[in-house]
């Protein structure tokens, strides 16, 4: 076999590997167990505790758990629920780099289960402001997911308290 067929060949096996691999990013995010995907194929995440007997979600006890919450940096009333932002820091060759997290957060009860509804989710760089919505697929999704627990727990937590 010529250089030039050998060539063409290794360039046909590479772009064939890479035409059947998929996504493996999306794979292992989906993996993760409360990560959705909505009807316009945005990822999300659910996070779900039991409810215990006791009072009913209130919308005046809700305020004061958002108010009081330190896992996020900032969750204010918004439309649609509840605005939020969050950070984590990950180390890239020996440096941390700090991340922001944008979400919106929906907050709702079954009779068993208080469920809390991260969506909207963009993620970017603390010093890079060009977020867009699908980076934290691909762009460490289990921080990510591990801050949604931390605020879904802080809440959860205080929810879960008599007044």
């Amino acid at each position: 076999m010529n250089k030039k067929a050998g060539l063409v060949l290794l360039v046909g096996v590479l772009l064939s590997g890479c035409s059947m691999s998929g996504h493996p990013e999306s794979a292992a995010v989906t993996a993760i167990k409360g990560v959705y995907t909505d009807n316009s194929n945005q990822y999300g995440y659910i996070k779900s505790f039991p409810l215990s007997a006791g009072s009913p979600l209130s919308t005046e006890k809700l305020r004061q758990c958002v108010l009081a919450t330190h896992a996020a940096q900032s969750l204010v009333p918004a439309a649609d629920g509840y605005s939020g932002q969050t950070t984590y820091t990950v180390n890239r060759m020996g440096s941390p780099v700090p991340f922001v997290v944008n979400f919106t957060l929906q907050v709702s009860e079954t009779a068993s289960q208080r469920h809390y509804v991260f969506s909207r989710i963009t993620q970017t760089p603390e010093d890079d402001k060009s977020a867009t919505s699908g980076a934290w697929v691909t762009a460490n999704p289990a921080q990510v997911v591990g801050t949604f627990n931390n605020v879904s727990a802080d809440l959860n937590r205080c929810l879960s308290n008599p007044e």
